[in-house]
């Protein structure tokens, strides 16, 4: 699975054989470009977006390379590097194709476009409108391969339907998942007029500025993320991890590397022992990318591994004894007292183990930084979730003062948890950066990216709860362990959400040979959910309960249960089947879970400027993973000032700005609203003083009063405009299972979310459905495949780590469930992720009527509990 196809040309052997191979090849070719090319650099010329370009390239080189860092066009991305992701996918001569995958001598004497060659954000082509209209972009990295796949499909067959068009997407990613808004904006393109966004949501704040604002940027290509970073003399360096879960590195032909054309330094830790598997062995640095591919292939490490164990229970069993627990222990830490009470009180005791994966982050844009020394103050290019996090850092590894370095995201690629802090890549880059005094690039390969950039741990979870005859939870006793590799902080939030009575509760960490966890969108919470959510079912059908019923008994929010009684008429729950009454092959369920987030507040500051002429510029340093942060901003700014959204102009992703959060535990929105607002109120308030004038009703007339210089502001969280509100979740789900195959597809989910007051509706929503699409894949698909005898990761792909795509998601119905009154904008990211497991799982076991208790539900997984397997 390590074997590409510019790995095997990469090699000295295949280099040299390649002039026959492309001379075999060239048969299916136009005559043009019927040429045997030389092993080393070739002048060729590639017809690119309407223009002749002349480059220099080898005969391995890929079309991909060549337009990325030959001719500077970063539209199309490096993501998988063996075609299974479809962010690299360009039109040759008007048909899609994957750029990572064809060589750029293949190219000469075609037509090539990229998705610069479609449009521009001041005019965009057809499908880029379309997906602007409709919000179908989040981080934006995968989306420029979305736009060539469905222009090459309309240029094929201008009268493609809707269905065709999906079909079209259906070899690309998006791991933010914003595929349901593409499905919008194929029926557009299809001759439809689907409205953008669900009307009969809470309403928006500012309901007629549109979407988001950085969209034509993404859409169009023009966006630039740190992975794209160019700089003059720029060197590329990359770590050396250990591929299995413990092994010594016996020796690497470092003497030959270091020979090697380009080669700027090579360091492995040789007769080392390394624990992990994707522990850092050591560096490469060249002066290319070429050079730097030339020099790891060339390494030929050999490695001794030994065998270490990897099965979570032996590992537990090592650790801390069998699991689960003993229970005396349990009932003899504190309120075991009262949960043994509650369980000889109970009408009915359930007892089960739910069980949850490894899973890896796999944001498209890998971890890296790009560092530049030769430039004042000294930049960071660092594709983060955290610019403020990253700056001392940063400073330190250049031996700089923190007010000499910036770091600078201005798009980031998705991090969902993991990319905090400059990071292993971010650091090497500095170093090298201030050793060679030169820009130096340390962006992850796919491999190195799944391998040790952090996961969302597994868990084993034993659960024994009592409950009443009508449904009442009493309490009872929970285990939990958390499978974190070399790390910790495996805990599942086990019990949370409903009133479970007294619960003794304990949990331990079991640590192996993998890479250590990081945060992953609502950390804790859906493996968590899934247990707890799965065991309130099974007590239910015990009971011979309704599960609405037994929630709404233990339900402890009353918005949750007005959201379950809402989604019983809205769903048609009445519809569901008892469960394990029904036959033949195809099955349908329904099933029900819910989630929350916490909304505290926080700290923010923002700085406000008004120009003479109307125009406001705001500055915050927080960043933009995605999740529409320069949209609210803007959105905010504007109700506040109740101005045209066009006179607002948002500066984010600069550690030099004004500390805003970091993008974690969905606090940015919350946190940044009411300093927007307390920013705003002190420029009204400023501009009303400086002009002498009502500035509600005419603002440009105040605004021409100021001087030169303007007014500007400096505001920070005020708890005036905290206002009120949650982040409760209800989600419903109906899926459809083939009970001979096991195949389980999600049909439908509809999705309640509370989020407080809706700054944007459309990247609201996006937020909502791509926290859902992460769910399902999170149910059903998504698992680290680990080695059993030698630990390594055998999956550290996007071939075989499995992340659902546009065929894989179903009708996602989002409801936005507004605050009834007040400012305050809510936790929206994490908690839309939360039920989603739980809800499917449920909505499996009751088209089955048995139950499959471990993520993901695979088909294995089913036809083994159908046969009494499981």
């Amino acid at each position: 699975m390590s074997v590409t196809r510019r790995g095997f040309l990469a090699g000295s052997a295949a280099a040299a054989a390649t002039p026959a191979a492309l001379k075999g090849a060239a048969k299916s070719r136009p005559a043009a470009a019927e040429t045997v090319f030389a092993a080393g650099p070739n002048q060729v010329v590639l017809e690119v977006n309407g223009g002749r370009h002349a480059v220099e390239v080898e005969p391995r080189t890929t079309l991909l390379d060549a337009l990325r860092w030959k001719l500077g066009l970063t539209g199309p991305k490096e993501v998988c590097d063996r075609g299974a992701c479809g962010a690299c996918t360009v039109l040759v001569d008007d048909r899609p194709t994957v750029s990572c995958m064809m060589l750029a001598v293949d190219a000469v004497g075609r037509k090539i476009t990229t998705v610069e060659g479609l449009g521009t954000p001041e005019r965009p082509g057809r499908v880029q409108q379309a997906l602007i209209h409709h919000d179908a972009v989040q981080c934006g990295y995968c989306i420029p391969g979305f736009v060539v796949s469905l222009e090459g499909a309309l240029r094929a067959d201008s009268k493609t339907d809707a269905a065709g068009l999906r079909q079209a997407i259906a070899g690309n990613l998006c791991r933010c998942g914003t595929y349901n808004k593409m499905f919008e904006a194929c029926e557009r393109l299809a001759g439809g007029d689907p409205a953008a966004g669900v009307l009969a949501n809470a309403p928006a704040c500012a309901e007629s500025t549109g979407g988001r604002v950085d969209a034509a940027a993404k859409i169009t290509g023009t966006a630039v993320f740190g992975a794209d970073l160019h700089r003059p003399g720029m060197l590329f360096a990359q770590h050396v991890l250990c591929p299995y879960g413990k092994a010594t590195l016996v020796s690497a032909d470092l003497d030959t590397v270091r020979r090697l054309s380009g080669v700027i330094e090579a360091e492995l830790g040789v007769g080392r022992e390394h624990g992990y598997s994707g522990a850092p062995a050591g560096h490469v640095c060249a002066n290319s990318r070429e050079a730097l591919r030339d020099a790891v292939s060339a390494l030929r490490c050999v490695w001794e591994p030994v065998a270490v164990e990897t099965d979570p229970r032996v590992l537990h069993e090592q650790q801390h004894g069998a699991f689960p627990r003993n229970e005396e222990r349990l009932i003899a830490a504190r309120g075991g007292a009262e949960a043994a009470k509650a369980l000889a009180a109970a009408h009915v005791v359930m007892e089960r183990v739910y069980e949850t994966q490894v899973q890896n982050h796999n944001p498209l844009e890998p971890h890296g930084a790009t560092i530049d020394p030769t430039v004042t103050p000294a930049e960071g290019w660092v594709s983060t979730q955290g610019t403020g996090s990253c700056a001392g850092p940063l400073a330190q590894a250049l031996q700089l003062s923190r007010d000499q370095v910036a770091v600078r995201c201005e798009f980031v690629g998705g991090g969902f948890g993991s990319k905090f802090g400059l990071g292993r890549e971010g650091q090497l880059a500095a170093e090298l950066a201030r050793k060679h005094s030169l820009p130096v690039r340390v962006f992850n390969d796919r491999e190195n990216e799944q391998l040790d950039t952090g996961n969302r741990p597994g868990s084993m979870q034993w659960m024994k709860i009592g409950a009443a005859a009508d449904g009442k939870l009493l309490g009872g006793l929970i285990y939990t362990a958390g499978i974190v590799g070399v790390g910790g902080g495996g805990g599942a939030t086990n019990p949370w959400l409903y009133d479970f009575g007294a619960i003794a509760k304990d949990h331990e960490d079991v640590r192996g040979s993998h890479g250590a966890p990081r945060a992953f969108r609502a950390p804790g919470r859906p493996q968590g959910t899934f247990a707890l959510e799965s065991m309130l079912d099974e007590i239910a059908e015990e009971l011979g309960m309704d599960p609405i019923e037994i929630r709404l008994r233990n339900e402890t929010s009353e918005v949750r249960k007005q959201m379950l009684r809402a989604g019983v008429e809205e769903f048609g729950w009445s519809r569901r089947q008892p469960t394990g009454k029904q036959g033949g092959r195809v099955r349908t369920g329904f099933g029900v879970a819910a989630g929350d987030w916490s909304s505290q507040p926080g700290r923010c500051a923002i700085r406000m400027q008004a120009h003479h002429d109307g125009r406001v510029e705001v500055w915050s340093g927080t960043q933009d993973i995605g999740q529409g942060q320069r949209t609210l901003i803007a959105d905010i700014a504007a109700d506040h000032l109740a101005v045209p959204r066009a006179l607002i102009t948002v500066h984010i992703a600069d550690s030099r700005f004004p500390a805003g959060p970091a993008s974690g535990g969905s606090t940015t929105g919350r946190v940044t609203a009411p300093a927007v607002r307390d920013a705003a109120q002190k420029l009204l308030d400023g501009l009303a003083a400086a002009s002498g004038l009502e500035v509600a009703t005419d603002w440009k007339a105040a605004c021409a009063r100021l001087g030169a210089d303007g007014l500007t502001v400096d505001g920070e969280f005020n708890p005036d405009y905290w206002g009120e509100g949650g982040s409760e979740a209800v989600q419903f789900a109906e899926v459809e299972v083939d009970a001979d195959t096991g195949v389980v597809r999600a049909r439908r989910i509809l999705a309640y979310q509370a989020c407080g007051l809706v700054a944007n509706r459309l990247t609201a929503e996006n937020q909502l459905i791509g926290g859902v699409i992460q769910g399902v894949s999170y149910a059903l698909f998504e698992e680290r495949a680990t080695d059993p005898v030698l630990g390594g990761q055998m999956n550290a792909d996007l071939l075989g780590y499995k992340i659902a795509g546009a065929i894989d998601v179903p009708e996602i119905v989002p409801r936005l469930w507004g605050a009834r009154e007040g400012k305050g904008v809510r936790s929206l990211g994490e908690p839309t992720t939360v039920p989603t497991s739980g809800a499917i799982a449920n909505a499996v076991a009751n088209a089955l009527g048995v139950r499959v208790r471990s993520l993901p539900i695979t088909p294995a997984k089913v036809r083994a509990a159908l046969e009494g397997r499981a």
